[in-house]
This record gives structure tokens, sequence and C-alpha cells, in this order.
């Protein structure tokens, strides 16, 4: 029987089954994000990305990583036309100002951005924002002896993942209250278009700007906001699970860089 997105959505996290250390996770994502940024071989770069897909399949979200790359279309096709026509090299159906070398290097950065999208979004998925943000509090403790108020950065962290699910909350009640009016105004064209944005986006801060203000006032009144970050257990030695990952991690980064 097929599931729809909603459905695929609300799968089970592979954390949740594993119990993989947040902190594990957190480190090898800032690992693979890194490594796609400085892989320039378009057979690693190509590895890379169907990891990336398959884990994305494999925790259920791959409508939402579609939704991602469908509003990133103008961005990457700006980037490919950057390329294509400001770059050197060697030139495309004998025209001088289209760069084949151009729009090759363009699609790798595209492919790079897409790819490194994937592995964000699946430790959106892998990771909970608070157990996220208490493995960011474990890595960066040592830097509290350097002087950095690591405590003062995560708490700010903790109010922006918790007013994440508020921005999409509120940006769906809007869709929902002006969806006929919206969709009259965008069938005018271009500039239906511009109006149907700009009535979504007034209401959308307004509402944010009031949910912000309850929030502020939440805080003023209780001494505990925000929430402290979850304690982690002892993150040595690793647990099987854990080992398991490293490995498998280890492995593909061995293919990328023997890659061609």
């Amino acid at each position: 029987m097929m599931t729809t997105a909603g459905q695929q959505e609300n799968r089970v996290h592979p954390e949740e089954v594993y119990r993989i250390d947040p902190r594990l996770i957190l480190m090898m994502a800032v690992v693979f994000i890194a490594v796609v940024f400085t892989t320039f071989s378009w057979a690693g770069l190509l590895v890379l990305s169907g990891s990336a897909l398959t884990l994305l399949y494999y925790l259920g979200c791959v409508e939402t990583f579609r939704q991602r790359l469908y509003w990133l279309r103008w961005f990457l096709l700006f980037i490919l036309f950057i390329h294509l026509l400001l770059s050197t090299g060697h030139t495309l159906f004998g025209l001088s100002w289209l760069s084949r070398d151009g729009l090759l290097h363009g699609l790798l950065i595209s492919v790079q951005i897409v790819t490194a999208l994937a592995f964000s979004l699946a430790l959106s998925h892998l990771v909970s924002p608070e157990r996220l943000a208490a493995a960011a509090a474990s890595l960066l403790r040592p830097l509290s002896m350097a002087g950095f108020n690591v405590q003062g950065f995560v708490n700010q962290a903790v109010i922006a993942l918790n007013f994440a699910p508020v921005l999409k909350e509120e940006g769906r009640k809007i869709l929902q209250e002006n969806e006929a009016v919206i969709g009259e105004v965008e069938s005018r064209g271009l500039t239906g278009r511009l109006l149907a944005l700009q009535s979504r986006v007034s209401p959308l801060l307004i509402s944010l700007a009031d949910r912000a203000d309850a929030m502020a006032h939440d805080a003023a009144a209780d001494r505990d906001y925000p929430p402290a970050a979850e304690k982690l257990p002892a993150f040595w030695p690793l647990a099987r699970q854990e080992n398991v990952a490293v490995i498998i991690a280890l492995l593909l980064l061995l293919v990328v860089w023997t890659l061609p």
C-alpha cells in the first residue's frame, strides 16, 4: 500500500531505533558537508549525492527534499547562467559568450549545494532540536576555557530551534486562511504573484511578531527559560551501532578520496 508524504514524514527515525549519539551524528554531518564542498571530482560527488539521497529515502523525507529543491530552483539556475556567461574556457556551440567549462563548473557547484542540502536535511530528521543543541553544547564546551560564552550561544540556538516550528505553523495558517484569495491573485500573471507574495508576507510578519512577543513575556516570567540543553551521557566508549556508523562513514570517505 502506497504511503502519502505526510505518512512518510511520520516514519520512525533511525536515531530512535539505534539511539546513535547526537554528537556523533552532528560531527559526521559537518564532516560530510565539508567534504562535499572540497570534492571537485564528479565521481566522488556522485557517490556522496547517492549516499545522501539513499539516507533521505530511508528517513522518508524525499518529498520534503523535493520541495526544498523547488524553492531553490531559481538560485540554482542563476548559478548555472552566471558560470555559463562569465567564465573563461572552451566555448559552447561555437559561441564566444557561452563557456562550456563554465557550464560544467556551474553544474558541479549546483550538485554540491544540493548534496549539502540533503545532508543537512538528514541531520534535522535524525536529531531533534533539543538533542542537537545539547550536542553542540557538549562539542563546544572546551571553547569556554578560552573565554567564549558557549552557554549563551547554546541558549540562543535553543530559542531559534524552538521558534522554527512556530514559523512553519504560522506560515501554514496564513496559507490556509488566504488560499482562495491568493489563488485568484496568482492567476493574473507575474504582477499577481507579486501581490500574492505581499499578501502572505505582511500577515506572517505580524503574527510572528505577536508570537515572539508572547514568548518574550514567557521568558521574562520563567527563570528556567530557555530550557536547558539535555545532558548527554559519556561519549566514549562508542556503542556497537555507533562503531558501525563510523566504519561506514570512513569507508565512504575512503571511496570518495580514492576516486579519480
